[in-house]
């Protein structure tokens, strides 16, 4: 996180990169069921507050020793909306500095009920980390000449019901222990690639070990 500042405009933009992918997600779905917001404003105060933490002085807060960054992102999105003037005109989303563009209408919000919002935040949050996860993955198989593996994978660990390696094996014309390799690389490249955006949006290295243990489940 110490990125967010450096001096390489670059590092600084990267990591703010980071952010955005990680997060407007999660908060424009969490702002959609904590503050009952429909889509329109759900994305005005998304924008705004993803804005006002990246370039105001919002992330100057910021404390590892007290909570987690995630914990901190959906604190100051309560504080954020919670100051909101509801009678005001709607935000103007980024003014000229847009940050992302918020394809929100196609988002599923899910239904949440009975569950706490500080777990809503963090399955949303955990979701996002692994469908970019996905994409990166997407991208780096394209690049790599790994269309085959690619492939495999989606129609097994990307479906509801997943066939069974011998009904693969057939569909791709190839042997059951090569669909086995195919669906190994796969999962080792996605597990290095989601660790590398989980990195990338922790704090430190204890933040970082705790979310990867929340998400993968204890080291074997």
């Amino acid at each position: 996180m110490a990125s967010v500042t450096d001096a390489d405009s670059g590092v600084r933009h990267r990591a703010f990169d980071a952010i955005v992918s990680a997060y407007w997600k999660p908060v424009y779905k969490y702002i959609r069921l904590q503050w009952h917001k429909g889509n329109e404003d759900a994305k005005d105060l998304t924008q705004a507050f993803l804005t006002d933490l990246l370039t105001g002085e919002t992330l100057a807060r910021f404390d590892s020793r007290r909570a987690s960054f995630r914990t901190f992102v959906r604190l100051c999105v309560d504080g954020f909306v919670a100051n909101h003037n509801q009678a005001s005109a709607r935000l103007k989303r980024g003014g000229a500095h847009v940050l992302v563009p918020l394809d929100a209408d196609d988002v599923e919000v899910p239904a949440a009920p009975g569950m706490p919002m500080e777990e809503f935040f963090h399955r949303e949050w955990q979701r996002e980390m692994f469908t970019l996860g996905v994409e990166d993955l997407r991208r780096l198989a394209r690049d790599a000449g790994k269309d085959v593996p690619l492939q495999i994978f989606e129609a097994h660990d990307l479906v509801d019901d997943p066939p069974p390696y011998s009904v693969l094996a057939r569909q791709f014309g190839l042997t059951e222990s090569t669909v086995t390799n195919h669906l190994a690389w796969a999962r080792r490249e996605l597990r290095r690639l989601v660790l590398a955006r989980i990195e990338a949006v922790t704090a430190d290295r204890r933040e970082f070990a705790e979310e990867v243990r929340s998400l993968f489940g204890p080291a074997r």
